[in-house]
Formats: structure tokens, C-alpha cells, sequence
């Protein structure tokens, strides 16, 4: 069995609940993980300035959801509810601000897992 080239661990560094659902946005949750795992995966293949960013529709919402993602070795984030089109720089941004940076339309929820540094013992 071939072990993935990249063994940094990742953990949820923020997690809010979506305001359209009521709660925890299990299918942007999915997706956000298997973005890092394939991210994690391709190891020292990927150059440290690779970053992948989109929109992808959600399923299992009540309403439809357009989500963006950004993916990068630095962290992979997940925004529920954004406008079609909406800059992800503002997004992360948004973000690393614990959301006290307002947008024109603010996300839904906002998902990140980001790399630990040390050891998770």
C-alpha cells in the first residue's frame, strides 16, 4: 500500500452553522474534506503556490445552495450560500477575520480545516 507523501495532520479551525439549515452543513463538510485529502494526497507534487477555488452547487439543502471553496497546502475553506461569482479573496478574508469584516452578502456558514502545526498527541 502507498502511503500519501503528505502526513500533515488537519483539524476544523472554524465551524458556523448554517443559517439556512438550522445547523451543521454536512454535504459542504464532505466535500471540504476530500478537497484536503486530495490535497494532502498529492504531497510535494503540488508546488507551495498551488491554490484550486469554485463554486459548486450543495445537495441536501433545503433551498439550493451555491457554496465556494478554496484549497490551497496552507488550508482548505468552504462558504454555503455565496452569490454566483463572489471573490474568494473577500471570502477568505471574511473569514480570517472571525466574520468581523462584512460583506455585501455575507455566507451562509463558513467551514475551514487548516493544517495543525506539532504533534496531535
Amino acid at each position: 500500500m502507498t502511503k500519501p507523501l503528505n502526513h500533515t495532520p488537519f483539524r476544523m479551525t472554524i465551524c458556523t452553522g448554517c443559517k439556512i439549515r438550522g445547523g451543521f452543513c454536512s454535504a459542504g463538510y464532505e466535500m471540504l474534506k476530500r478537497l484536503q485529502a486530495g490535497i494532502s494526497a498529492a504531497g510535494t507534487s503540488l508546488g507551495p503556490e498551488f491554490e484550486i477555488s469554485g463554486q459548486v452547487t450543495l445537495s441536501g439543502c433545503p433551498e439550493t445552495c451555491t457554496a465556494a471553496y478554496y484549497g490551497s497546502q496552507a488550508g482548505c475553506y468552504l462558504f454555503g450560500d455565496v452569490a454566483e461569482g463572489q471573490d474568494i479573496a473577500e471570502l477568505l478574508a471574511y473569514a480570517k477575520t472571525d466574520g468581523s469584516e462584512h460583506l455585501a452578502h455575507e455566507p451562509a456558514c463558513v467551514v475551514a480545516l487548516e493544517p495543525v502545526s506539532g504533534s496531535l498527541h
